[in-house]
C-alpha cells in the first residue's frame, strides 16, 4: 500500500501537503498515513532522512518506490491511478503543467513570505516585504481572473490537478479574509472548489485545516 509521510496533526491547505491529501481523496486513493511529528525533529531523524534525505515534508512511498516534493508526487499518483487529470491533449497535458509551474515559481513564493513573517514576533516582521506579498497576491489573482473569464477550469471544461494544485494556495484569500467580489470569474471557480466534498472529508478527518488567520 502507498505511505503518504505528512505532518503530525491539521496542516495547512496551503502548504505542500495540502495538494497531495486533496487529490487523493479526491479520487478515492488508499493510503497509509504516516504522520511525522516537527516539534521532535522526527523529520530529521535517521528513519525519515532514509525516506528523504532533505528533511522536508511530505514524501511518498510506492511499494519501495520513493519520492518527495509535492508536484512530483500528485504527477505520479495522476499518471498511475487518475490520468485524466492530467490532460487528454498534448495542449492539455502541457496547459496543466505550465499553470502549476506558475503558481510554484510565480505565486507561492509570495504566500510563503507572508507564513514566514507570520511565524516572528510582531515587530520583526517585515512590513515591507508583507505589503509587496499581498500586492503580488492580488495581481495575480487578477491575472487568473482575466484567464478564467474564457476558461470553467485552470485548463478548460474540466477539473484537472493544475485546479486542485492552484485552489490549495489560492486559499490564502480565506485565511487573509481576502474580498474576492471584484474577481468575479475567479470567486466563481473558488468557491466551486472550496466546496468539494474531498475537502470536508480532511477536514473532518482533521489531516487539513481550513479555518486559519496570520
Amino acid at each position: 500500500m502507498i505511505q503518504f509521510y505528512t505532518i503530525k496533526g491539521a496542516g495547512r491547505l496551503t502548504s505542500c501537503i495540502g495538494p497531495c491529501l486533496w487529490f487523493f481523496e479526491e479520487i478515492d486513493l488508499k493510503y497509509q498515513l504516516i504522520q511525522i511529528d516537527l516539534t521532535k525533529n522526527e523529520n530529521k531523524g535517521r528513519l525519515y532522512l532514509h525516506i528523504n534525505p532533505n528533511g522536508k515534508i511530505p514524501a511518498l512511498n510506492d511499494d519501495g518506490f520513493i519520492l518527495s516534493e509535492s508536484s512530483a508526487i500528485n504527477f505520479y499518483i495522476a499518471e498511475k491511478y487518475k490520468p485524466e487529470f492530467l490532460g487528454s491533449t498534448l495542449s492539455e497535458k502541457t496547459n496543466i503543467t505550465q499553470w502549476i509551474l506558475w503558481s510554484i515559481t510565480q505565486f507561492e513564493p509570495y504566500v510563503a513570505s507572508l507564513f514566514i513573517n507570520a511565524t516572528k514576533p510582531f515587530d520583526e516582521r517585515d512590513i515591507q516585504d508583507i505589503q509587496i506579498s499581498k500586492f503580488k497576491i492580488t495581481e495575480y489573482t487578477n491575472l487568473l481572473n482575466n484567464h478564467l473569464k474564457s476558461n470553467k477550469f485552470i485548463a478548460g471544461d474540466k477539473m484537472s490537478l493544475a485546479d486542485i494544485h492552484l485552489a490549495s494556495f489560492m486559499h490564502i484569500h480565506s485565511i487573509l479574509h481576502t474580498q474576492i467580489s471584484a474577481f468575479n470569474n475567479f470567486k466563481r471557480w473558488y468557491q466551486s472548489m472550496m466546496s468539494r466534498e474531498a475537502l470536508k472529508k480532511l477536514e473532518n478527518k482533521k489531516l487539513l485545516t481550513l479555518s486559519q488567520t496570520i
